[in-house]
C-alpha cells in the first residue's frame, strides 16, 4: 500500500507540470475511437509566403531623395554561393528603370547576356565589366520590357561560362509588379 501511495503522488505532482492544453488534448484523444485518431491530419508549419523579389530604399542623407531598387537573388543549392543577382532601381534623375545584372566570373565575355521574359522577345546585352564579386551588366529597361516585366511569369538570364555553353538562369516573376510599386 505504501508503494501505491508513493507512485500515485509522483503521478499527482506530474500532472501539475504538464500544461493544461496538453493534458486536454491527450486525454480527448484518449477517448476518441480508433478510426478517428487515424483521420486526423498531422498538424503541418506554417510555411512562410515566398517572396522573389525584394525592395528598398535608401537616402545618401537628411533632406534628399530616397535611392530605391528592387533585386532577386539565384544561390546555388548545393553551396550556397551567389550565382546570379538582377537589380531594377529607378533613378531619381530620370525616373526610368535600369537594371543590373551581377553574374560570376570565367564567363565567355563575347557572347554577352541575353535577357527574355518567358521566351519572347530575347535582348542580347554586353558585358561592361568585370571584379573579384563577379562580371556585370547594366541596361535601361525599354517600356515593352516593362510591360513584359509585369505580365509575365519567368525572366530568363542567359550567360556562357569559357565552355562556351549556355546556362540560363529562370528568375521569377512573382511579386514583380508589387516591388516595383514600392521602388517607381
Amino acid at each position: 500500500m505504501g508503494r501505491f501511495t508513493r507512485l500515485s503522488g509522483l503521478a499527482v505532482l506530474l500532472a501539475g507540470l504538464v500544461p493544461a492544453g496538453v493534458a486536454d488534448a491527450a486525454a480527448q484523444e484518449a477517448t476518441q475511437p480508433a478510426d478517428q485518431k487515424q483521420a486526423q491530419p498531422a498538424p503541418q508549419k506554417a510555411q512562410p509566403p515566398r517572396v522573389a523579389w525584394i525592395a528598398s530604399c535608401t537616402s545618401p542623407g537628411r533632406g534628399q531623395p530616397q535611392e530605391c531598387a528592387m533585386e532577386q537573388r539565384a544561390i546555388a543549392k548545393e553551396n550556397g554561393q551567389l550565382i546570379g543577382l538582377v537589380s531594377i532601381r529607378v533613378p531619381s534623375e530620370t525616373r526610368k528603370p535600369v537594371t543590373m545584372i551581377q553574374l560570376p566570373l570565367n564567363l565567355f565575355l563575347p557572347a554577352g547576356v541575353n535577357v527574355d521574359v518567358d521566351g519572347d522577345m530575347t535582348q542580347n546585352q554586353s558585358f561592361q565589366t568585370c571584379n573579384q564579386t563577379g562580371c556585370f551588366v547594366g541596361f535601361p529597361i525599354s517600356d515593352t520590357l516593362l510591360k513584359q516585366l509585369f505580365n509575365g511569369g519567368k525572366l530568363n538570364v542567359t550567360f556562357q561560362y569559357l565552355d562556351k555553353k549556355p546556362v540560363t538562369l529562370p528568375m521569377s516573376l512573382e511579386g514583380f509588379t508589387d516591388a516595383y510599386n514600392r521602388i517607381k
